[in-house]
Formats: C-alpha cells, sequence, structure tokens
C-alpha cells in the first residue's frame, strides 16, 4: 500500500510539474507556463514598476564616446543630453527598449506578418495579409535606399546597437510582462525592423 502510495504521489507531482512548466490551452486562449509566470523569482511580481528606470540617469557604455545625461520632465518624458548624434542615437534606442521593449517588438512582427510565430494559427490569415500587401518587399526596399546614403546607415545601427545592448543586459526574469504572457524571447533588433517598424506607422496613418 505504501508503495502504491508513493507511485501515486510521483505521478501527481511530475503531472503537476509537466502542467506548471508547458504552455496549456484555453479555448481559443493559450497560457503561458504557470510555473514560471507565478514564481515571484521569474514572473509576473519582478514587473513591479521600478523607479530607477524613472530617475535621471548619466549612461556610460563602451560604445559611447562620452557619458550621456537622460532627465525626466515632470511628465516622466525623457530628454537625452549627448555630445555627439551618434551617441544621441545609441541612448535613443537604449531608452526606448528600456521602456517600449514589446511594442518595438509586436509593431515590427506585425507589419513583417510573423504574428502567428507567438500567437498561433489564429493569426495566420492576418499574417498572409501583411505579406500580401508587400510589406516585407517595401521595408527591404527602404533598407536598400538608406544603403545608399553611409551616413544614415551609420547612424541608424547607433539607434539598433542601442536597443540591442539593453535587450543583451535583460535577463528573462526582468522580460516585459508581455513576452512572460506570450511565453517568447525578445530578438535581436536589426536595421530591416527600423524599416518593418517604418511601415507599420505609414499603414496606420494611411489605412483608410
Amino acid at each position: 500500500m505504501k508503495l502504491l502510495k508513493f507511485g501515486l504521489s510521483l505521478i501527481l507531482l511530475v503531472g503537476l510539474i509537466y502542467l506548471l512548466n508547458t504552455s496549456q490551452s484555453l479555448g481559443t486562449t493559450t497560457l503561458p507556463p504557470l510555473g514560471s509566470f507565478l514564481s515571484p523569482y521569474t514572473g509576473y511580481a519582478q514587473n513591479a514598476e521600478r523607479s530607477a528606470d524613472l530617475q535621471d540617469q548619466s549612461l556610460c557604455f563602451p560604445a559611447l564616446e562620452k557619458p550621456v545625461k537622460i532627465i525626466f520632465d515632470n511628465n516622466l518624458v525623457p530628454h537625452i543630453y549627448a555630445k555627439s548624434m551618434e551617441d544621441a542615437l545609441f541612448v535613443q534606442g537604449y531608452t526606448q527598449a528600456q521602456h517600449r521593449l514589446w511594442q518595438i517588438d509586436i509593431s515590427t512582427r506585425a507589419a513583417a506578418g510573423r504574428l502567428s510565430e507567438i500567437m498561433g494559427d489564429r493569426m495566420i490569415n492576418y499574417d498572409k495579409l501583411q505579406r500580401r500587401k508587400g510589406m516585407v518587399l517595401g521595408a527591404k526596399k527602404n533598407v536598400e535606399i538608406w544603403q545608399q546614403d553611409p551616413d544614415a546607415i551609420h547612424l541608424l545601427q547607433k539607434f539598433v546597437d542601442g536597443i540591442n545592448t539593453y535587450i543583451e543586459e535583460l535577463a528573462p526574469k526582468n522580460y516585459p510582462i508581455e513576452f512572460k504572457l506570450l511565453d517568447y524571447d525578445p530578438e535581436p533588433y536589426t536595421i530591416l525592423k527600423v524599416a518593418f517598424y517604418l511601415k507599420s506607422m505609414e499603414q496606420t496613418l494611411n489605412s483608410r
């Protein structure tokens, strides 16, 4: 009897561990792995607002020529003070990722027709529509045009480098909560994704 109880307890324990560490479908909704999402060490509790992110900062990175200051006004809008355009754009990318990483990611995915990769089959028709519109081709054409101007592409790369610097600093427990809910990791940013972001804005402003 003791062996039977132990066996049943072990099966229940293994089953519970499996359920808490895998995504589960609930109708048309997919739940994230609840074990990591509810964990006080890695889950949603880690996304409580950190006041340090909204305080004036002086940033120093190997990629910067000089330290850059960020000053938040009364509306919490960041103002960047740098000695060069390269440094300003690097820190703009870093700050934008710090406060809007998921919005950057989801808008470029939506423009590129890649939402089904993280949201499942229900987004396939939307992705197909985006690709039929020529969003991918349009973004690639934008990059080709930018590459004809070495100064412009250099500055764009600085902005991209700033975003990627922030992404590289992030541990999974510090991912924005939307990444945890959808159970995926942020990707490295690229100049092509900047073009997709532009296409997303063009589509929003010209959709009607």
